[in-house]
């Protein structure tokens, strides 16, 4: 899991710096660490939403540069398309935003974990 952020932090700091083609590198590489994860904790849909996020910002950024009206509008779809999946993904969280940081291991304990119950 923080492999995963580690990548999309440089990521989103090379889109910053304006290195787009090696900042969606580093990026789909993040998104794609998030989403082989079998089992998906809080953090792990973050860092995909989060992912999904920051490869919008690339698309903008290259948008921005962007002469043609035609590809602009391209990039701009492209864009469009990846915060809306991040829309989604922050969706199936259903604590996204909670205060609540004990979620997680109440979660565990009634996802069937019963050594977890048996020590409370």
């Amino acid at each position: 899991m923080f492999a995963g952020f580690r990548q999309l932090l440089f990521g989103e700091a090379l889109t910053t710096k304006g290195r787009i083609p090696e900042a969606q590198s580093y990026i789909r590489h993040a998104m794609n660490l998030f989403e082989a994860k079998p089992n998906k904790s809080r953090y792990d849909l973050a860092g995909r939403a989060e992912s999904y996020s920051a490869l919008a910002e690339t698309y903008e950024a290259l948008a921005e540069h962007e002469t043609s009206p035609q590809n602009k509008a391209t990039l701009l779809r492209q864009a469009r398309d990846w915060l809306q999946k991040s829309v989604a993904a922050w969706q199936r969280d259903p604590t996204h935003g909670s205060p609540d940081l004990w979620a997680d291991a109440r979660e565990t304990m009634h996802g069937g974990n019963s050594a977890g119950v048996k020590l409370l």
